[in-house]
């Protein structure tokens, strides 16, 4: 287990340098001049353009290509994510203090949403084809189909502007930081993402139990009088690989994807930080918010191996 855990963090830490170095080359290929954006529109022309010259001196952009990756590689590799081009202020810092929202947020609401689809996903399996099944199939279906940005602004119209019951933006009250004024502010965005979380999961549950209750060890563990519920308990345990499975590839998919739900209701995380940095073309910015969810995507897989040998031992067994 040891070796295989080294194995994976190795060729993880490789796999995170060859992210980092197209992310790179990706962001300086893109379209547009970071100075320009610096440089306030109504200036005279002449003067304009002298500015952005000098901002582009100031920012390091006049330097080759070349230089500039051995530069910002050279801190990476210290942990130096450089600094904005828009506040001067050093980017892992900036990503530190958006991360805690974030994580807030998308965290609970990923929690939320499987406390609901796990006990749901299992019971309209055990009830297959019968009205709660159809029900929450056909629920499911119309929850995934709504684009995001869609559920978070009827959410902000239904129950901020028509019922007055909840904020419609940001995470406190100005002047008001409590943990009831907080939670009030996560009511709404993390139900639009509970939702969707619920949704895409109560399917796969769905699919992964009914694959395993049509399993001869399941009439097995009938016919020796286990009854119903030790039953689906153990089609639940072997359906559980599927499910790491996915839950290791929509993990970095819902903390990255945040990033709409974040705009909408003004939320200070990452998301919103990430939309700030393109619009105003703000390349380390830009870049820190793309390592952000390669680090995800990594460490998920990585767990997701771990759970594998821990769900099953099968797979324990060949390490």
């Amino acid at each position: 287990m040891l070796r295989f855990l080294v194995t994976r963090l190795a060729s993880s830490v490789v796999v995170f340098l060859i992210i980092a170095i197209g992310l790179f080359i990706l962001v300086r290929l893109a379209p547009g001049d970071p100075a320009d954006a610096l440089v306030p529109i109504d200036a005279n022309p002449g003067d304009r353009e002298a500015l952005v010259e000098q901002a582009r001196v100031q920012l390091g952009l006049d330097k080759p290509i070349p230089v500039q990756f051995v530069l910002w590689f050279g801190g990476l590799v210290t942990g130096n994510l450089g600094y904005s081009y828009q506040t001067s202020q050093p980017v892992a810092q900036m990503l530190a203090d958006r991360l805690g929202p974030t994580l807030l947020l998308s965290g609970t609401a990923l929690l939320v949403g499987l406390i609901i689809a796990i006990p749901v996903g299992i019971v309209i399996a055990v009830r297959r084809n019968g009205i709660s099944d159809t029900a929450v199939s056909s629920v499911s279906v119309v929850a995934l189909a709504i684009p995001t940005f869609f559920s978070a602004m009827l959410g902000i119209w239904i129950f901020a502007v028509q019922l007055h019951v909840l904020p419609s933006a940001g995470m406190n009250t100005p002047g008001n930081g409590s943990p009831s004024d907080v939670f009030r502010h996560l009511i709404l965005p993390v139900g639009i993402l509970a939702l969707a979380v619920a949704a895409s999961f109560i399917r796969y549950i769905r699919g992964g139990m009914l694959e395993q209750l049509g399993q001869d060890y399941i009439r097995t563990v009938m016919a020796k009088g286990s009854g119903t519920f030790r039953a689906t308990m153990h089609a639940f345990r072997n359906s559980l690989i599927p499910l790491v499975t996915v839950l290791a590839l929509y993990i970095p998919l819902y903390f990255a994807g945040a990033v709409v739900v974040e705009t909408v209701f003004s939320w200070p995380g990452v998301g919103q930080l990430a939309i700030n940095a393109l619009v105003n073309r703000d390349y380390p910015v830009i870049i820190a918010f793309g390592l952000y969810v390669a680090v995800l995507v990594l460490v998920c897989n990585l767990l997701a191996d771990v759970a594998y040998a821990l769900v099953d031992p099968r797979v324990r067994s060949m390490q």
